[in-house]
C-alpha cells in the first residue's frame, strides 16, 4: 500500500474537520481533495499481492471498529454548542464531522500498519 495515500487521507481528514468547524455544511467542499488519491496509486497489472490485501482488510477492519466507538461520542456529544462564527450545534453537523473524523482516523491506522508489516 502506497503511504502518500495515507498521509493525503491524514491531511484531508484535518483540513476538512476544521472547515466543517469554522464553515459548517460548506467546509464539506474540502472533501474535493480527496480526488488526488488516484494519482497515487499504484498500477497492478495481474493480481494484486495478498500481502496487500492483508493490510487493506486489517486497515479496514480496525478503522470501523474505531468509527463505531467515535459515532458513539458524537452521539452523546451532539448537542454542544460551538460558537466560532456562528453558533453551530454538532447536532447540525455530525455527519460532516465523522466523515472527516473517519478519513483521519483510516490514514492514521493504515500508516501503523504500514509501518507494522514493513518492519517485519
Amino acid at each position: 500500500m502506497n503511504r502518500k495515500i495515507f498521509v493525503l487521507e491524514i491531511l484531508v481528514g484535518i483540513c476538512g474537520f476544521v472547515l466543517v468547524m469554522l464553515f459548517g455544511v460548506k467546509g464539506f467542499a474540502a472533501l474535493a481533495l480527496y480526488a488526488f488519491v488516484p494519482l497515487f496509486r499504484k498500477k497492478h497489472i495481474g493480481v494484486t499481492e495478498t500481502s496487500d490485501k492483508c493490510k487493506f482488510h486489517k486497515t479496514n477492519n480496525i478503522t470501523f471498529v474505531v468509527s463505531f466507538f467515535l459515532i458513539a461520542l458524537l452521539f452523546f456529544l451532539r448537542t454542544f454548542e460551538i460558537s466560532v462564527n456562528q453558533p453551530l450545534i454538532i447536532n447540525d453537523i455530525w455527519l460532516y464531522l465523522y466523515v472527516f473524523i473517519i478519513l483521519f482516523v483510516h490514514g492514521i491506522v493504515g500508516l501503523i500498519i504500514d509501518k507494522e508489516q514493513n518492519s517485519f
